[in-house]
């Protein structure tokens, strides 16, 4: 066994700006000049061991409960997550909470949330002047925070206008350079950074407490909130406020800037000059029937939005901290060390896919790739509760844009870009739209 494997040897604080910079550019960096294992530090974590090989990151994910946990990695998002997140908790605790929210995301469940989607989609395509020039960041994030609002907090037309307003200043309010320099997050007054976060929580921890308190006197609704509010466990235990509040946040959260950012690489992708997918995209949404949960099932349009998270991951990468020693691709960790699935790199491996860095959703067209290959949620039992929910998401939405209007882009092909922990655009995608008969 060795030590920790090499990697760049610029100062913590130097290498953890370029993560945060340029996060893609510096992981490419890293692996041509130390290959698929290398050792990254932070000011604040200290050493990331990142391992980009298939059998490294099977390593990651089968690994028992018991050496790898999550909280300490992922303990950058409390300020936004809250304490009892699920992306906080491990162990018993995980395992408990991961079961009570799973009925609301199983299969039967995300079959009534289709026609919710497809209606928020739809909306805002009306809402479009034809000819008109829009950018589809704003507008997919506003479909997104609606589809939110209406699916999974089950909020009513009339609160709607108030409940996105809220949201969206939460969501604005926590960016990338907060999650990587904490001092940033202190709360000097309402105009810093960390003041306004602590405001935008502070309205929306009010507002999932009333959205709770009402459904308290209303049980039985189809929502993601009402099948939580339901969830008992074998010991007829359900969540408590706390706890039922911060899994809300973690859904809005992990549910937002993520799908907006796949959706926004979807239609990036497929409107490239000469991009052969595009026409076949149109025509199967075109020909789809009415049925909003078919448009989910669409072969190819689901094949497109599986491309576009492999080019473009939803985000760079999944970690863990190591609590008691383990082996890793021939090297000894020690407890204390972080290890990292890069799924950037994972996604663009020449040794793993023809042509990496082309568009190609044929790729996904009947073919399953490895898991720990392709990784867009994540993996092992830690894997995205809300992944299923996501592809139907973007699947349905692109549908509904394509079948509906023509778009073009408005700008050329644009580096990535942070928002909080997604990767999208630089400047969006701003589109010219023709609405289609």
């Amino acid at each position: 066994m060795q030590g920790l494997p090499p990697g760049p040897r610029a100062a913590p604080v130097a290498q953890m700006w370029q993560w945060v910079r340029d996060p893609l550019g510096f992981l490419d960096r890293c692996r041509a000049a130390h290959g698929r294992l290398f050792t990254l530090r932070s000011p604040n974590i200290g050493a990331i061991v990142v391992a980009a090989d298939p059998e490294g990151v099977r390593q990651i994910f089968t690994a028992p409960p018991s050496t790898l946990h999550a909280r300490p990695y992922n303990l950058i998002l409390a300020p936004a997550l809250g304490e009892h997140s699920l992306l906080l908790t491990d162990g018993a605790a995980h395992t408990r909470r991961k079961r009570l929210m799973a009925p609301a995301f199983h299969r039967r469940a995300l079959s009534g949330y289709a026609a919710q989607i497809r209606q928020a989609a739809q909306r805002r395509i009306e809402d479009w002047a034809d000819g008109a020039v829009v950018n589809l960041k704003s507008e997919l994030e506003a479909a997104s925070i609606e589809i939110i609002c209406r699916v999974v907090f089950g909020v009513s037309d009339d609160a709607l206008p108030q409940a996105a307003a809220v949201i969206q200043r939460l969501t604005h309010a926590f960016g990338p350079k907060m999650l990587y320099f904490p001092a940033l997050r202190r709360d000097l007054g309402p105009w810093s950074p960390g003041g306004r976060l602590r405001r935008a929580m502070d309205d929306t921890h009010a507002l999932l407490q009333s959205l709770i308190d009402a459904r308290r006197g209303a049980p039985g609704s189809d929502d993601v909130l009402g099948m939580l509010m339901a969830a008992r466990d074998e010991d007829g235990r359900g969540m408590p406020d706390d706890v039922l509040r911060d899994q809300l946040l973690t859904l809005l959260n992990a549910g937002h800037d993520t799908v907006t950012s796949a959706m926004c690489w979807a239609v990036h992708h497929l409107h490239q000059p000469g991009c052969a997918a595009l026409p076949r995209a149109v025509g199967e949404a075109r020909a789809a029937d009415d049925d909003p949960l078919a448009w989910s099932r669409l072969p190819w349009l689901t094949a497109c939005c599986e491309e576009a998270l492999r080019v473009v991951p939803i985000i760079p990468s999944v970690g863990r901290a190591v609590v008691a020693p383990m082996a890793l691709c021939g090297h000894s960790l020690p407890a204390g060390v972080r290890v990292m699935a890069p799924c950037y790199l994972s996604h663009r491996d020449p040794a793993q896919w023809d042509e990496p860095g082309a568009y190609r959703p044929e790729r996904f067209l009947g073919k399953r790739a490895s898991p720990f290959v392709f990784y867009p949620f994540g993996g092992g039992p830690r894997v995205c509760i809300g992944g299923a929910f996501a592809m139907m998401e973007m699947t349905i939405v692109l549908a509904a844009l394509l079948r509906h209007a023509e778009l073009t882009l408005e700008a050329p092909a644009a580096p990535p870009s942070r928002v909080s922990l997604t990767l999208i655009p630089r400047g969006g995608v701003p589109v010219r739209v023709r609405k289609r008969a």
